[in-house]
């Protein structure tokens, strides 16, 4: 069943009412917090990483050859696309990325992934600099779980 709000009834504007609420900056500002002071229990701290590693965004950064903790969030519908995500880096930099297009052509806009992950992409080197290419992962480093490439 096809709710008519998703084809007949929505309104951009509706979604920058509820947007302006949840921006990708106060999404990057939870981010950094759960992931960097987030005064969880242990259990809860490993569960928290573990589901976020579960998700999309590691394999799309130039970075990944140095990540040693990811983890990630996408979405996409009602001409928005979303990615965010926090990693740490094999020598201990840690970066949070957050990303929103807004008022796509096209409703479904997971098409745009490979062009929104070149935007973050260039965001993170500019705050990085290049991905250094001969630096040997780290897997020594306790509470991060490594995560596949």
């Amino acid at each position: 069943m096809v709710l008519p709000y998703f084809e007949t009834r929505h309104k951009s504007n509706d979604d920058l009412s509820v947007h302006n609420l949840s921006t990708p900056y106060e999404w990057g500002t939870l981010l950094a917090h759960e992931f960097l002071r987030p005064g969880l229990s242990p259990r809860a701290a490993k569960w928290q990483r573990d589901v976020m590693g579960l998700g999309y965004g590691r394999s799309a950064l130039n970075w990944k050859p140095q990540i040693n903790f990811f983890g990630g969030k996408g979405g996409n519908g009602w001409g928005i696309l979303t990615y965010s995500g926090y990693f740490q880096t094999t020598d201990g930099r840690r970066v949070v990325y957050a990303f929103m297009q807004h008022g796509a052509d096209q409703t479904y806009t997971m098409p745009n992934t490979r062009r929104a992950f070149a935007w973050i992409n260039v965001g993170i080197e500019a705050v990085l600099g290049p991905v250094p290419r001969d630096v040997k992962p780290r897997v020594d480093q306790p509470g991060l779980r490594k995560t596949a490439p």
